[in-house]
Formats: C-alpha cells, sequence, structure tokens
C-alpha cells in the first residue's frame, strides 16, 4: 500500500505541475480508488465465513455502480437487459440452494449491468487523455464481468480465495493505473 500510495503522489504531482495531462475524471476515480484498496486490504483481516458474502456482494454492487457512473458520464446513460434467470454458459436454471440461488441471480444481474455498460464504451471514440479514461474504464467493466463469471461456480467453501483474489487483483488494478496516469505529455 505504501508503494502505491507514494506512485500515485508522484504520478499526480506531474499532473499538478502541468508536465504531463490526465482528465479530471481520471484523476478523481484513481483517487477514490487509492483509498478504496486500502480499505479492502485492511478489511481482509476481519472477513470470516459468515460475513464474506455480504462484503463480497456489496463491494462488487460499489464497483459496478461506480463503473456504470463513469460510462454515463463518457458514453451516456446505460441501461442494461434485464437478467436472465438461467446460466449463460449451459442455460440451466439457477438454483434453488439458498447460497447458490443467491449467487446465480447476484451473478445475472451483475453480468447484465457489464454488458451494457460494454456495449456504451464499444461507442465512444476519444484521443489522449479521454481515451486512457476510456480504455481504463473498459479494463474495470471487463474485469468486473470476468469477476462475476468466476464467481459463477464459486461455492461458499471458497469463501477466502474469492475474497483474497478480488483484494490482489483490485490492488494490481489499481497499481497498473497509477503507473498509466501520467502518461500523456502536455
Amino acid at each position: 500500500m505504501a508503494d502505491i500510495e507514494r506512485d500515485y503522489a508522484q504520478a499526480n504531482q506531474k499532473i499538478v505541475s502541468g508536465n504531463r495531462t490526465a482528465t479530471a475524471g481520471l484523476r478523481e476515480e484513481l483517487k477514490e480508488d487509492v483509498s478504496n484498496v486500502k480499505t479492502a486490504v485492511n478489511d481482509l483481516r476481519t472477513t470470516t465465513p459468515e460475513n464474506w458474502w455480504d462484503r463480497h456482494e456489496a463491494a462488487m454492487k460499489q464497483t459496478a455502480s461506480d463503473i456504470e457512473a463513469d460510462v454515463s458520464r463518457l458514453a451516456g446513460k446505460v441501461t442494461p437487459a434485464p437478467p436472465q434467470a438461467t446460466s449463460r454458459a449451459t442455460g440451466e436454471n439457477v438454483s434453488t440452494e439458498p447460497f447458490t440461488s443467491r449467487r446465480d441471480k447476484f451473478v445475472a444481474d451483475i453480468r447484465a449491468r457489464v454488458d451494457a455498460m460494454q456495449q456504451a464504451l464499444d461507442r465512444v471514440k476519444a484521443r489522449g487523455p479521454q481515451e486512457t479514461e476510456i480504455e481504463d474504464t473498459r479494463a474495470r467493466a471487463k474485469k468486473l464481468g470476468d469477476d462475476a463469471d468466476r464467481l459463477r461456480s464459486a461455492s461458499a467453501d471458497d469463501w477466502w480465495d474469492v475474497t483474497q483474489a478480488r483484494v490482489r487483483e483490485y490492488v494490481d488494478r489499481v497499481e497498473a493505473s497509477v503507473k498509466r496516469l501520467d502518461d500523456n505529455k502536455s
């Protein structure tokens, strides 16, 4: 975390000095991500088999809402199609087991939102700092979709692996975004 915060401060200083450029949206999103990733890492200490799903679901919903807000700002209104009550891969009905039915409904909802966001972003053309922001948003939406697809086969017993992977991948994505923050010369 210290490395991320240091790298972010250095990249942001280049933006503030005027030597590099980044859109205000990208800077604000990254500032929020640096703060949120710190919270996610700290929450690992108190994640248990009893609270992991609620935390995981809340984190993914918040991520979806954040990405959707950015997509709406960049590409206009995002309207997801109603989620299907079947598995996209197999066409089988959603399970009636308590965890799996909740998981399957959640995955279908997230997947529908991600598909709509990706379609909206595909219609946007940009250059320079805005292109970097769109590509970052596109990568975030893709990652959310990948997470939902992997979650489709997760069991309640996978709680630690799922939680740890989500946080580790979030850290990796924020690190990569920090490195790209100042990649456009003025």
